[in-house]
């Protein structure tokens, strides 16, 4: 038995083995009700909540980087953002509204599992709204990441620069 035979009975092997194991997830998935639902509410809650945060982090940093003080990037910073992170949270939970009042047939796991999710968007709005500045305001000057200034930033050349010498 050459090498590429082997090779091939030994992939057609992994291959069943992937496909067993394949198949044994899908089955204790379907017995356990609500998993995959459930999962990707929270990943979708949890998305929405740390990109929010992000936004209002990197629009303080920046404002900061420009040169003000510190109670006016917390005010400024916070006022330009509530809008993009009203809209993300209100996008969302409309999006999610009609599942969580719909009192059809079928809907007994994910009813419970869009009002969690829906009062989760609620309270992660709220407490990116209020939390994040206050942490902030208390601890931003050590979050701030450092600026180099024109004179401290290192530059490479991709080619040496050509020694001028000078005569005498």
């Amino acid at each position: 038995m050459g090498f590429c035979e082997l090779f091939v009975k030994q992939s057609d092997r992994a291959l069943q083995n992937r496909e067993d194991s394949i198949k044994q997830l899908r089955e204790a998935f379907n017995k356990l009700p609500g998993v995959a639902p459930n999962i990707g509410g929270f990943i979708t809650l949890f998305r929405v909540a740390v990109r929010n945060g992000l936004l209002l982090v990197d629009n303080y940093n920046n404002k900061f980087a420009q040169g003000m003080h510190l109670k006016d990037v917390i005010v400024k910073g916070s006022l330009e953002r509530v809008n993009a992170i009203l809209m993300t949270a209100l996008t969302s939970a409309l999006g999610i509204l009609p599942l969580a009042i719909s009192s059809s047939a079928g809907n007994e796991i994910l009813q419970p599992l869009a009002i969690v999710v829906l009062s989760g968007l609620f309270t992660s709005t709220a407490l990116t709204l209020l939390v994040i500045p206050a942490i902030y305001a208390k601890f931003g000057k050590w979050l701030i990441p450092n600026q180099k200034t024109v004179e401290q930033k290192e530059t490479f050349a991709l080619e040496p620069e050509p020694q001028v010498s000078v005569k005498s």
